[in-house]
């Protein structure tokens, strides 16, 4: 699992060096609209959309391995050794709906422009990706860790046909909502941090009352006495 981990850290690393355009989060600005991102330049998308295909296929690697690693310890999501596991597929989840969402519009692009035998390979990983990201979410949605975290998105039956131009109308972009948790209490100037009640002070007048030292002698007094 850690050995899947650190191959995913690589490939976002080598991602976003390799495309800069792409914030930490992978957004790119406003709408994350990446149909423009390099206008009419084919190319630039045909190499983009590998590039995508590979980063979603490192981070279902890891999803794949976490949820592997359960089974086999019998770990659960409400176990803290079943939490630290789970912890980094929020990130997992938020990044996939995104990439999901790029790698779709990216091959409707194409589409636009280019012969559908051309893009065949990439229409194939697509539909395998698909299959095993809509596992990943059915899954996570089941779990309690992720309801109380992260809203999971859903995705529909089957992908987007790239063949038919119109079908994009049909497609609904996934979206993943991290729940903000509620802020905590602000603490107060006049909570009381010492207690000065007056139980307090009656005890310390007692003790320093004139009656002290018991018989108008102190210690000081019963020495010299003594000498």
């Amino acid at each position: 699992m850690t050995y899947r981990y650190c191959r995913l850290m690589i490939s976002k690393l080598t991602f976003h060096e390799r495309n800069p355009t792409f914030f930490g989060n992978l957004s790119i600005g406003e709408h994350n609209d990446i149909r423009r991102v390099f206008t009419d330049n084919l190319d630039a998308y045909f190499q983009l959309c590998i590039e995508l295909l590979d980063y979603m296929e490192e981070l279902l690697g890891l999803v794949e391995s976490v949820f592997t690693s359960l089974d086999q310890s019998r770990a659960n999501s409400m176990t803290t050794a079943g939490q630290c596991r789970l912890h980094p597929l929020i990130i997992c989840v938020q990044d996939s709906s995104l990439l999901y969402d790029y790698i779709v519009k990216v091959l409707f692009k194409l589409h636009d422009s280019l012969p559908g035998d051309t893009l065949q390979g990439h229409r194939q990983r697509l539909i395998d990706q698909f299959r095993r990201l809509k596992r990943f979410y059915e899954q996570a949605s089941t779990l309690q860790y992720f309801k109380d975290l992260i809203k999971v998105p859903l995705l529909p039956d089957s992908p987007p046909n790239f063949k038919i131009k119109d079908d994009i109308k049909n497609y609904q972009t996934p979206v993943a909502i991290v729940h903000t948790p509620p802020p905590e209490p602000a603490q107060t100037h006049d909570e009381v941090l010492i207690d000065t009640s007056d139980d307090t002070r009656s005890t310390l007048s007692f003790a320093m009352s004139d009656d002290w030292p018991p018989n108008g002698h102190s210690v000081v007094d019963r020495f010299v006495d003594e000498k």
